[in-house]
């Protein structure tokens, strides 16, 4: 296809027409956002969550009696 001139584009679309999407290494459009971004967004959210569950859990622990 090289020799034949056709250029990178066109030999993906290619073997994408051919054989469908599960040929490309990295998917392209939505399924990129879906398979890298929003698994990091899910972690980050994730990560804050249990940050204030332990900031929380420690302001409200009673104060410990004066001893006697």
């Amino acid at each position: 296809m090289i020799a034949g001139g056709k250029t990178d584009r066109e030999i993906v679309d290619f073997y994408v027409a051919r054989y469908g999407q599960r040929i490309l290494v990295e998917p392209e459009g939505a399924k990129w956002w879906w398979m890298h971004v929003v698994p990091v967004v899910i972690l980050v959210l994730g990560l804050v969550w249990v940050v204030w569950l332990l900031v929380k859990w420690t302001r409200s622990a009673p104060a410990a009696p004066p001893a006697s």
